[in-house]
């Protein structure tokens, strides 16, 4: 399932079903972060009440039925830390694992050994991103997915926005050396890191290489970069591809970082990143509905609904919204698509709007008919062709101030077809230009 529309009030559906059935007695939740363990406990999985506990300390007490533990509380290295082996193998009935394209998701994983020893229980897996590589495979343990909730269908069904990656480079990213009289810290958490990572640097009467590791370790003073930590060195060298090899980390203060370049990726209908650019991608996309402009001409003009035609490309992943951000925001969605595929020269809603005014379009209509004509005019100048396709449109202000939507409608033949047709052949001289025959 994607991001956002609810694994864990999902998973808490499944279990509370198969629980309050008795087709399950007792269930395992499995996470591997305390933050996933403490939202599901305190939000989602409220509803268990007393007959639900977090395995702690390495304590067992099997009056519970809902367990939920992290893999790290049940397990580890020691045997005297493999708490999960203090349940029966079959004391479990369903164990749940939330994100589970981490961690178990790999075959020689210490954590695997826990959904191993419950071999008899259900296993439910969970995740947004499977995994499916040479050392990890969700598939290869879990089967093919038994259901599937795609970004794509998140965005549709309106639970979830798309969304885009912005992709930001800082002009010290391609290489930044410190000024004369600053100073270098060397970032060191013993505890965490081991032994803290040693810099050398020789003076200019100095040998390149790195004294003798026999050596006894002096403090050196780094005339640009001030203070840093003692020196030690391998024999061996360190090998910077070696995962066992430290890193070197740095705090550095009172430097300014500007940003040279960033970069705005999209997500398409399959939630996989797009690679070429936004127009490149959009252009492919329309083509591959509208073969040619004819095509998205007949298209357009046939609809009833402009926003039907909007619609599709929508779901054929173009994001005319992302698209106004970099051609403009003024221009119509009709312009944009044709500007972008088919080379057209673009014009902005309001263009169209005063177009549209200075011609005798409106002689057509009485006075009042004229008002609303004119107050929807301004409405799509501003919003949109889709937000005119309604008679909710008479519900908003400044038009809702001419009258109710009953005496709006009243010029138009008094019925809520009456103003969609005349709405219908506002669209047709608002797009008229378009071709030779004009728009009907």
């Amino acid at each position: 399932m994607a991001t956002g529309p609810g694994k864990t009030f999902t998973a808490f559906q499944i279990i509370y079903r198969l629980w309050k059935s008795r087709t399950v007695k007792r269930v395992l939740f499995l996470a591997d972060r305390d933050a996933l363990i403490n939202q599901t406990r305190n939000n989602d999985f409220r509803p268990f009440g007393d007959v639900m506990t977090r395995i702690t300390n390495r304590t067992v007490d099997t009056s519970y039925e809902v367990y939920l533990s992290l893999y790290q509380a049940i397990t580890g290295p020691e045997d005297h830390q493999k708490t999960f082996r203090r349940f029966s193998p079959d004391f479990f009935d369903l164990v749940v694992i939330d994100e589970c394209h981490r961690g178990s998701a790999r075959e020689d994983s210490a954590w695997r050994e826990i959904l191993e020893y419950f071999d008899s229980a259900i296993h439910l897996g969970l995740t947004a991103t499977p995994k499916e590589t040479e050392y990890i495979s969700n598939v290869t343990y879990f089967g093919e997915p038994i259901y599937t909730y795609s970004l794509r269908q998140g965005i549709d069904d309106g639970f979830l926005a798309p969304y885009k990656v912005v992709r930001i480079t800082m002009d010290k990213d391609d290489g930044w050396r410190p000024d004369d009289g600053m100073t270098d810290q060397v970032y060191e958490l013993p505890d965490f890191d081991g032994d803290p990572e040693v810099i050398y640097e020789p003076d200019d009467d100095e040998d390149l290489d790195e004294p003798d590791a026999s050596a006894e370790p002096e403090r050196k003073r780094n005339d640009h970069t001030g203070s840093v930590g003692e020196e030690e060195s391998d024999p061996a060298g360190d090998d910077p591809t070696d995962p066992a090899t430290p890193r070197r980390r740095y705090i550095v203060d009172g430097v300014k970082v500007d940003v040279s370049h960033e970069r705005v990726q999209y997500l398409d209908e399959h939630g996989n990143l797009i690679t070429e650019s936004l127009r490149d991608y959009t252009r492919n996309r329309i083509l591959d509905t509208y073969h040619s402009r004819d095509e998205f001409l007949a298209a357009w003009r046939n609809a009833e609904r402009k926003a039907v035609v909007i619609e599709e490309l929508a779901d054929r992943g173009v994001f005319l919204d992302a698209l106004k951000d970099e051609v403009g925001s003024d221009y119509d969605d009709f312009d944009l698509v044709s500007h972008v595929a088919f080379d057209e020269p673009p014009k902005t809603r309001r263009e169209r709007a005063a177009r549209l005014r200075q011609s005798d379009y409106f002689s057509r209509y009485g006075e009042t008919a004229r008002a609303v004509i004119d107050a929807i005019l301004d409405k799509y100048a501003t919003d949109g062709v889709t937000s005119i396709e309604d008679t909710s449109v008479l519900k908003l202000p400044p038009i809702s101030h001419l009258g109710s939507v009953k005496e709006l409608v009243k010029p138009f033949g008094g019925t809520r077809d009456g103003f969609l047709q005349a709405i219908r052949e506002l669209e047709g001289e608002l797009y008229r230009d378009t071709d030779e025959g004009g728009v009907a």
